[in-house]
């Protein structure tokens, strides 16, 4: 039951848009993951995409008490399900909320930050940059065919 939301913060350069996987009747965020192994607490505890979700959330008028992480681990025997449980604070929001600011201005000066190795997002799919970026060698955008599939 995925939301497309849209955020438009107060006072900050950029609009966020979002998929929300479930908001519950309780109104906590629920976000399934299907995995080949299971993932420890810290998973969800440091997840910036979780913390995300309580910025679209809050943005979309809910008040979550907590996110939880429906984990689906699928081995080559069995499938195993857990849940892992999280809350996030104001404190937690604004740290993200300053970081996307921080990101937004960079890149509004044409710098680019590398990513993270192995980001699904540093992908000429998922980022309108990647074919001017520095931080992606010659041979990676050879075989990227500029929008197109990688």
């Amino acid at each position: 039951v995925e939301s497309l939301i849209h955020v438009q913060p107060k006072g900050y350069d950029f609009e966020i848009f979002g998929t929300l996987d479930l908001i519950d009747q309780d109104e906590n965020i629920r976000d399934l993951k299907t995995r080949g192994r299971s993932q420890g607490k810290d998973f969800a505890h440091g997840s910036q995409q979780l913390t995300l979700y309580y910025l679209l959330a809050f943005g979309k008028g809910y008040r979550p008490q907590q996110a939880m992480v429906d984990m689906l681990v699928f081995t080559k025997y069995n499938v195993r399900a857990t849940q892992i449980a999280t809350t996030r604070c104001r404190d937690d929001i604004m740290a993200l909320m300053n970081r996307l600011q921080v990101a937004a201005e960079t890149i509004r000066l044409g710098r680019f930050l590398p990513a993270p190795e192995g980001s699904w997002y540093c992908s000429a799919k998922y980022c309108e940059y990647y074919f001017i970026c520095p931080h992606i060698t010659r041979a990676a955008k050879q075989f990227s065919i500029p929008g197109g599939e990688e």
